[in-house]
């Protein structure tokens, strides 16, 4: 929990130990945040705002899970024209975390807006 000022003076510190301080110097800028688009069977459907860093089981965390109706091996993350479709299941059975994307990853635009979908068995 440090701010930027106080983690970039730090990593100063302890970088101009080492190397000449006249010749440091640290630049840092949090990451843009992601808004993604929840809908279909979750259990609160609407935008949520992310990290880029954030994993889609921590995004479905974050809207109280998937509802019984849903289907956990249909989960679709819609970025611009591309729908990645996702088989949520293997992830938590099998422990295939190559599955558990994070949200930020492979977004090329600078607008960072995603949905995700979450189909049901009707």
């Amino acid at each position: 929990g440090k701010t930027l000022s106080e983690a970039r003076k730090e990593i100063l510190e302890l970088v101009s130990k080492r190397y000449n301080p006249d010749y440091c110097f640290v630049q840092l800028a949090q990451l843009k945040k992601i808004i993604v688009n929840v809908m279909g069977a979750v259990t609160k459907v609407g935008q949520v705002l992310v990290e880029p860093q954030t994993r889609l089981s921590r995004l479905l965390d974050m809207v109280g899970g998937i509802l019984p109706a849903g289907r956990d091996e249909d989960i679709h993350v819609i970025r611009g024209k591309d729908t990645i479709h996702i088989n949520f299941l293997k992830v938590i059975n099998e422990g295939d975390f190559a599955r558990d994307i994070l949200m930020g990853k492979g977004w090329r635009h600078s607008h960072s807006q995603h949905r995700l979908s979450v189909c049901d068995d009707s």
